[in-house]
């Protein structure tokens, strides 16, 4: 038998155990399951860098996202509707805005057949010093 090349192992094996393989070389391609090549892949998160209430903080993510959509529509407001490409969940990220970063966001109930929905509407005068997408 030639160096260097590994035998099967004859002991039982287990499902869902993994199996060592001494003696073999690196893969030169990442394997895309491994968590490392998984973050590599990931999309680059929104950023917004903003100052409100005399204070200047930093937001990431989808929360950064809705921050921008309600400072560039202005007494407008945004419904969940209006951004229901990207904000899954945008009660949750209006949340954050006001609980972590104190933001005065209102809801207004607008009716309409077979219910209301709500626009929330950013009432806290905010600068977006920089942003990335």
């Amino acid at each position: 038998m030639p160096p260097n090349i590994s035998t099967p192992s004859t002991a039982p094996t287990v499902p869902g155990a993994y199996t060592v393989v001494e003696n073999e070389a690196p893969s030169s391609t990442p394997n895309v399951d491994t968590p490392s090549a998984l973050i590599a892949t990931r999309k680059k998160r929104a950023a917004v860098t903003a100052i409100a209430n005399g204070s200047t903080f930093i937001v990431t993510g989808q929360v950064a996202k809705a921050l921008l959509a309600l400072t560039a529509v202005g007494s407008k407001g945004v419904t969940a509707m209006e951004v229901a490409t990207w904000a899954y969940r945008l009660g949750a990220y209006v949340h954050t805005l006001r609980r972590e970063y104190g933001l005065a966001i209102d809801m207004v109930h607008e009716p309409h057949d077979g219910g209301w929905h709500g626009r929330y509407v950013l009432r806290s005068p905010v600068s977006i010093l920089e942003h990335s997408p």
